[in-house]
């Protein structure tokens, strides 16, 4: 089983297949029910939302992950970029039929080596409800670790949210 890591397309042939494979994934309701804004969005508003994040952006990367045995597209992840502060915030969503098959512990290296994180010391953090117990774990595997706890409520529940971290500020060369 292989996992590779693609660029989503900016534009060309596959721009509209990438932004169709990511809305898809961004509104499946098993996704959307641990994403921090759980509504469903349009495809116009998907459309103005990648316009003006990740077109025209050198800060933002989105990454499609793809088994090379079969071609087959199994979900998203974003990495956005703070160049100054030397951060990285990670998104991660890969489809339900996917999960808790070792995907994700794949994709986390690859994406390792998409940052730069060991060679560029940029400080790796992502958000997480702590009911996500699949994902904590997962990350906790890889090294990040929760540096703040945060509560919010989401469609009228209260959630956890953690903060995680791989590379804390102290931690850091600069």
């Amino acid at each position: 089983m292989g996992l590779v890591l693609v660029e989503a397309a900016k534009s060309g042939e596959n721009f509209k297949s990438d932004l169709d494979f990511i809305y898809f994934v961004r509104n499946h309701p098993e996704i959307r029910k641990n994403l921090i804004h759980p509504e469903e969005i349009s495809y116009k508003d998907h459309i103005k939302w990648y316009c003006k994040k990740y077109a025209n952006s050198t800060d933002i990367c989105i990454y499609k992950m793809i088994i090379s045995d079969n071609n087959t597209s199994i979900g998203y992840c974003d990495i956005k970029y703070d160049r100054y502060d030397r951060t990285a915030e990670l998104g991660f969503k890969i489809l339900p039929n996917f999960q808790r098959q070792g995907y994700g512990s794949l994709c986390i290296p690859l994406l390792f080596d998409k940052l730069g994180v060991y060679k560029n010391n940029y400080m790796i953090f992502l958000t997480v409800f702590e009911d996500n117990v699949e994902a904590v774990r997962l990350y906790r595997r890889f090294g990040f670790s929760t540096y703040y706890r945060d509560f919010m409520v989401v469609n009228g529940e209260a959630r956890t949210l953690l903060h995680m971290s791989l590379n804390s500020l102290s931690e850091r060369n600069t």
